[in-house]
Formats: C-alpha cells, structure tokens, sequence
C-alpha cells in the first residue's frame, strides 16, 4: 500500500532492472493504470485466470504521471 509518488518510484525501478539487467518481474496490482507497462498481462477473477494479452507496446514507466 503505497502513495502515488512512491508507487510510481518502485514500478519505474522495476522497469528499469528489466530492461538493464534482463530481470523479468511478476508484478500483481490490483491499479490497472500500470498494467500499461507490461508487456504481458493475466487479469484474474475469483482465483482464476479469465483473460491474458500481450501488449508489444508497452509504455515506459517515465509515462505515468498518477495512479
């Protein structure tokens, strides 16, 4: 549970370790605002896996201004 400015800081370093140093992350959110920059999506419902998409553009992480 975390304030905009602080969220917006942790995704933009996990986006960064990504693409730097190839680390690939699981990121569970219940914001679907960042759900922009990831580059493949699970959205999940009562337990269980209802719908999954690639997004092959997705933002940078420098694009989000809120939450």
């Amino acid at each position: 549970a975390l304030d905009t400015k602080n969220a917006l800081q942790v995704v933009r370093l996990l986006q960064k370790l990504t693409k730097e140093q190839g680390i690939p992350v699981l990121m569970i959110t219940h914001n679907q605002n960042f759900t922009v920059i990831a580059d493949h999506c699970f959205v999940m419902k009562d337990g269980k896996i209802v719908d999954e998409y690639l997004q092959p553009f997705a933002l940078s992480a420098y694009d989000l201004e809120t939450c």
